[in-house]
């Protein structure tokens, strides 16, 4: 039994990414901590691969954040809005390497 491939023209556009969820470890509006010191502490500590602490950074972070590792979501690029924001290059080869041996 033949499977038929008419409709296939060996070329597939998909125009996504691969995003990160990121958030925030107090209530923006009030700072209330969503999250315990000792929490937000380990996690500071690079005690959980999966997470990446985001400081607070005006214009960027209203709060200090978090960046999950292990819900990576894929979307289409085309309903993403570019900045100009970017990891440093002193964070982005921590970022790959916690990704890694998440992946691994």
């Amino acid at each position: 039994m033949g499977i038929d491939n008419r409709g296939y023209r060996g070329k597939v556009q998909r125009h996504r990414s691969i995003v990160a969820q990121i958030f925030g470890l107090a209530d923006s509006r009030t700072g209330v901590a969503e999250f315990s010191p000792s929490f937000v502490d380990r996690v500071r500590k690079m005690e959980f691969p999966q997470f990446m602490f985001l400081p607070k950074k005006p214009g960027l972070f209203e709060v200090d954040s978090l960046l999950r590792l292990d819900e990576l979501q894929s979307v289409f690029t085309p309903h993403l809005t570019p900045t100009q924001h970017s990891l440093g290059d002193d964070v982005l080869p921590i970022l790959r390497q916690q990704f890694q041996f998440l992946v691994t």
